[in-house]
């Protein structure tokens, strides 16, 4: 699951790099853009039906994934938390990687994305970055409480 997937580029070369190691990607977004979901129906047209228009904030989402990347720039900084909670419990199967990135303007400092999701109770499993990217990852545990059907990203 993409979340902020706007044409869906970033779905696509994932699946192409997925697809070169042997690993099969059936590619899942949202965006609050309506016509950028409308170019990531067209880029994905096997797999339309798993692109939405939703907001992060109010998004229930019909099942749950393995893999869920966010982009956390596009949430206001006093909501960030909250969001990373709510995708942790209700998008990401048990067992599942969430994975948070800040990508950065020339003029803007870098989130610190590994304490964003401490402060959201989600233990970090790594971090990581490249230039104007800070990148963080925790993993939801097996055991966790609640519904969890695994299902691809």
């Amino acid at each position: 699951m993409d979340i902020g997937c706007a044409n869906g580029l970033l779905l696509e070369s994932v699946a192409s790099w997925c697809g070169e190691r042997g690993l099969r990607l059936v590619p899942h977004g949202i965006d609050l853009v309506s016509e950028l979901v409308a170019l990531a129906r067209e880029r994905h047209p096997m797999h339309a039906e798993n692109f939405e228009v939703a907001n992060v904030l109010d998004w229930r989402p019909r099942r749950r994934y393995d893999v869920v990347r966010v982009s956390i720039e596009f949430v206001r900084p006093p909501d960030r938390r909250q969001m990373l909670r709510h995708v942790h419990d209700d998008a990401l199967a048990r067992g599942g990687r969430l994975i948070a990135c800040h990508y950065a303007s020339r003029d803007e400092p870098l989130a610190d994305v590994a304490a964003l999701l401490r402060e959201a109770g989600i233990a970090v499993g790594g971090i990581g970055g490249a230039d104007g990217v800070a990148l963080a990852y925790g993993d939801r545990p097996l055991s966790a409480e609640g519904p969890a059907s695994p299902s691809p990203a």
